[in-house]
């Protein structure tokens, strides 16, 4: 078959560009024919995947977005897909791989005004055209909260929402010498055994809350603070937080 995947962003160290690369690879394995069209690739290219990148136009997020759709759906209506598969929120997919949770639970609470917000509805547009009972887009769900909230707001019927099994990558699960790696590499950092380190792994800080931990461990109790250890390891701006860290410790 010859097979369609979008995605906004690929960078080596995401977890939903870890899960298209995944998928992408068994489908190569399995002698289809894959194009995959981005707005951005960091990394070395695919080996078998001819990649496409539609450098998108606007000056906000949501605008440059909006410019990729267009361009991504004038693509298609010169393409003969099998399938197309999409890893983030884009009208016209076949296939959505679930990541990303439902963006209009965010604004429940929001007042009217907010959701006037030219941001909102954008993606609010985007996730209905998805998950909204007009569409036929078959949406492979990764968590059961979210699967339930998008019924919620959709209403989505249940043969469109496929729930997939948990699943991890061999080389991510805990080796046999696991131990002995541990006290390796506790020893290289010098930490002693009644230091504790607490690991952070992840892009996009902010999304992911590194200055919510760097202020949860200044504030612990001093004895406790004083042997405890913070490493981040990711991709993204850490001037700001490691002045956060400064201020706080």
């Amino acid at each position: 078959m010859h097979l369609a995947f979008a995605l906004y962003k690929y960078f080596p160290y995401g977890g939903l560009a870890r899960d298209f690369m995944r998928i992408a690879n068994i489908c190569i394995e399995k002698g289809h024919s894959v194009d995959v069209y981005v707005m951005e690739w960091q990394g070395e290219l695919v080996t078998g995947c001819n990649v496409h990148i539609l450098s998108p136009n606007g000056w906000s997020n949501h605008a440059r977005v909006a410019s990729f759709h267009r361009r991504f759906a004038e693509r298609l209506e010169h393409e003969q897909y099998d399938v197309v598969i999409g890893f983030n929120k884009i009208p016209g997919v076949g296939v959505y791989y679930a990541a990303d949770p439902c963006y209009v639970d965010r604004f429940t609470d929001a007042s009217f005004l907010e959701k006037l917000n030219p941001r909102y509805r954008f993606y609010a547009a985007a996730e209905e055209a998805v998950f909204g009972m007009d569409s036929e887009t078959v949406c492979l769900m990764i968590s059961d909260v979210q699967t339930e909230l998008f019924k919620e707001h959709y209403h989505t019927p249940m043969e469109r929402l496929v729930a997939l099994p948990p699943g991890i990558d061999l080389n991510r699960r805990k080796s046999v010498d696991a131990q002995q790696r541990r006290k390796t590499f506790r020893k290289k950092l010098q930490l002693a055994e009644n230091e504790i380190l607490v690991l952070m792994v992840g892009s996009a800080f902010k999304t992911k809350g590194v200055d919510r931990a760097i202020k949860a461990i200044a504030i612990l109790p001093e004895m406790l603070r004083l042997k405890t250890h913070l490493m981040v390891v990711g991709e993204g701006d850490a001037g700001s937080y490691e002045h956060l860290t400064n201020g706080c410790c």
